[in-house]
């Protein structure tokens, strides 16, 4: 299984009651039959739009990190296209953090510094 983002603006108009039936039956969607497991949701915030979109001038942004199974991206980006209350929608895969990789290699440079610092100074 592999790691996802899925960023959705949702419309303004939806009350908080149906923004959160929306947002339970993608969660749904994901978890269908066990086969993804959601790791993380946002709490939507309402922002302005850089441009109008569908006559949306803001949105609520939430986004959803989840674990699933790459073949099943398309039935989850299918049916958020189904869906009346989202305005937009993205997924993401997220690589592994690259940080945890620097730092690791960092700290390898380092130490070879340091050992050819002790040879020169050995010399």
């Amino acid at each position: 299984m592999s790691l996802y983002k899925l960023t959705l603006i949702l419309k303004i108009e939806l009350d908080k009651e149906k923004r959160e039936e929306l947002l339970k039956k993608i969660k749904d969607t994901i978890n269908n039959k066990d086969e993804g497991e959601i790791k993380n949701v946002s709490d939507g915030k309402v922002r302005k739009l850089a441009y109008e979109i569908d006559k949306n001038k803001e949105g609520i942004f939430t986004t959803i990190d989840f674990e699933i199974l790459p073949s099943k991206v398309k039935e989850i980006k299918d049916f958020l296209k189904t869906q009346e209350g989202v305005i937009r929608a993205m997924i993401t895969k997220v690589e592994k953090p690259l940080k945890a990789s620097n730092k690791k290699k960092k700290k390898e440079v380092t130490q070879l510094e340091s050992s050819n610092l002790n040879r020169q100074s050995d010399s």
